[in-house]
């Protein structure tokens, strides 16, 4: 039969013990997305290069974009149209005093996104 106190104590070990428990190393999810980045993009170019230096083409960039950000509820671009691409903002929502104020998916033209990011 055991005595609250006797339940007690073993609780306290088992308390003591977890902290002993050893930590893990966590790795930036940056890390991550720059080296999946530098495999699409340029070797020879460092990972705070500009997108257009690190990247071969538009569509290279668009696709590691959409790879990475999509699952994580990320911002993408999706090709709703041929040459007409639509920013995908995942779960954004924005709350003001009226409620739901997320503003309406933006378009982009394809000559657009290359001038508004470089290609």
């Amino acid at each position: 039969m055991f005595r609250p106190n006797a339940i007690a104590v073993v609780g306290a070990v088992a308390a003591v013990a977890a902290c002993g428990a050893p930590q893990t190393e966590q790795v930036s999810d940056n890390s991550l997305n720059q080296g999946t980045a530098m495999k699409s993009g340029s070797a020879d170019q460092p990972a705070d290069a500009p997108i257009n230096r690190r990247f071969k083409s538009l569509d290279d960039y668009l696709a590691w974009l959409r790879q990475t950000q999509e699952p994580v509820d990320g911002s993408w671009y999706e090709e709703i149209r041929p040459g007409i691409y639509q920013l995908r903002t995942g779960n954004l929502r924005i709350l003001g005093p009226g409620g739901d104020e997320t503003p309406p998916g933006q378009t982009f033209t394809r000559a657009e996104l290359e001038k508004k990011l470089g290609f």
